[in-house]
């Protein structure tokens, strides 16, 4: 590589082949060019670039260094180090990563410039301005140790783009296809709007914030894992409208804001570490919600405990049986045969009647499922068909837990049953918060 020093260099010669040029001070060319292979790196004080494109540049040393209106591409990396201050002055095309180094300050200006590799802020000062940072390579990440604060993302190309950062962006966010936006295990803030036919792609530990009106939400819904969030939280005046099945491992909050569900398919997970919920609404809009599923995990019981009754609502009241919601739609007919289409979830539940009333046929067809009497001494009644009866979300079930629908009911109740834990899930019209009333049996 070499290295050129001092206040004005007069460069004459072609740069064609593999190098690295470090600027310390000035240089003017009549006749420069990088190949693919080059480095141009300007390390001094205040600085003015070439007015070419490059292949990798980097700026470095302390001071402004000021980009000039000719320089539109570079093809490789562009990074910032030290203590380097640049504005735009034109939109960049950029083939590689942007590396925006610790005490650097990158000012954006009012342009759309084109990133092709990973964004990286590592704490550096970045001034949006109202343009737009478009992702338009294959596999993207926004990252680094500083959190991004964009104008305008918009996202093209291959791949999916994805944060290891929280990220927000103030005005729009455009989604491209097929490169979804994977949020990881960070928080996306939306403080505009969502716009284009691409995704947005959660997990279990993604969190969601919507600041302002924005628009319709889809999610990838590739598996489960991509169409899932933890927390979604929606500050005061802010709206958004479901586009696609969603599930939530956390809370869904709302200050004085609408969320329409357009009777998409939205689930409450529920499982060992936690079980999800929609906060207080008080104040707030949350139409179209007659899709909504609402699990209970139920934990197996410590070893040697056995079997036991649990008192539970269903937080929706349902237009579909029992049977077909804490039953997954199974009946066994056969005693000692089960019915398990849908493993860990559902369970057993018997009756008068046995498999004609909707219950699992055992030896005795006992009742397991009793709704209760709110009384100083409660009561209960057997439920006499799992096939007719709803639940309601304003009711206490008296149900005995067997296990999931794996169970071997033939089995007497030995310490060491049952065997697994099980989750319960029920689908309709949630009842908010806050409830003060209780419907008796």
């Amino acid at each position: 590589g070499s290295v050129l020093t001092g206040h004005v260099i007069h460069c004459l010669c072609d740069m064609t082949l593999p190098v690295t040029l470090k600027i310390t001070g000035t240089i003017t060319r009549d006749n420069l060019t990088c190949n693919t292979s080059s480095t141009v790196e300007s390390n001094g004080t205040a600085q003015t670039c070439l007015n070419i494109d490059y292949y990798t540049l980097t700026l470095s040393g302390s001071g402004t260094k000021t980009l000039s209106t000719g320089t539109t591409a570079i093809g490789g990396n562009f990074t910032l180090a030290g203590s380097a201050t640049v504005t735009a002055v034109t939109a960049l095309t950029i083939g590689g990563n942007v590396v925006l180094g610790n005490a650097t300050s990158f000012s954006a200006g009012n342009y759309t410039h084109t990133v092709a590799g990973n964004w990286t802020n590592n704490g550096a000062t970045f001034t949006t301005g109202t343009g737009t940072i478009l992702l338009n390579g294959t596999t993207q990440a926004i990252v680094g140790t500083a959190a991004t604060t964009f104008y305008n993302l918009s996202t093209l190309g291959s791949g999916t783009k994805n944060l290891g950062d929280n990220t927000i962006v103030n005005n729009t966010l455009n989604l491209g296809t097929p490169s979804p936006i994977a949020i990881g295990s960070n928080t996306l803030t939306l403080n505009g709007t969502i716009t284009g036919a691409g995704k947005l792609s959660g997990s279990s530990s993604s969190n969601l914030v919507i600041a302002s009106a924005v628009g319709t939400l889809n999610f990838d819904q590739t598996s489960a894992a991509t169409r899932s969030l933890n927390n979604v939280t929606f500050n005061s005046g802010a709206s958004a409208t479901l586009g696609s099945a969603l599930d939530v491992y956390g809370t869904i909050s709302l200050a004085t804001a609408t969320f329409h569900l357009a009777a998409q398919h939205l689930t409450l997970k529920s499982n060992a570490t936690n079980t999800a919920s929609i906060a207080n609404l008080t104040g707030s809009a949350f139409d179209g919600a007659s899709n909504v599923t609402v699990e209970r995990y139920i934990p197996l019981p410590t070893a040697g405990t056995g079997r036991r009754y649990r008192l539970l609502t269903p937080t929706v009241t349902t237009t579909t049986s029992i049977n077909a919601n804490w039953q997954e739609g199974q009946t066994n007919t056969t005693i000692g045969v089960n019915i398990d289409n849908v493993p860990g979830y559902g369970t057993q539940i018997t009756g008068t009647g046995g498999s004609t009333n909707g219950f699992d046929k055992t030896q005795t067809n006992q009742s397991s499922l009793y709704l209760t009497t709110n009384a100083v001494t409660p009561g209960y009644t057997a439920i006499t068909s799992t096939l007719s009866t709803t639940l309601n979300a304003k009711t206490g079930y008296f149900l005995f837990i067997r296990c999931d629908r794996s169970e071997n009911m033939t089995l007497t109740s030995t310490p060491a049953m049952p065997h697994s834990s099980q989750n319960l899930r029920a689908t309709s019209t949630p009842t908010p918060r806050p409830q003060t009333s209780f419907t008796t049996a």
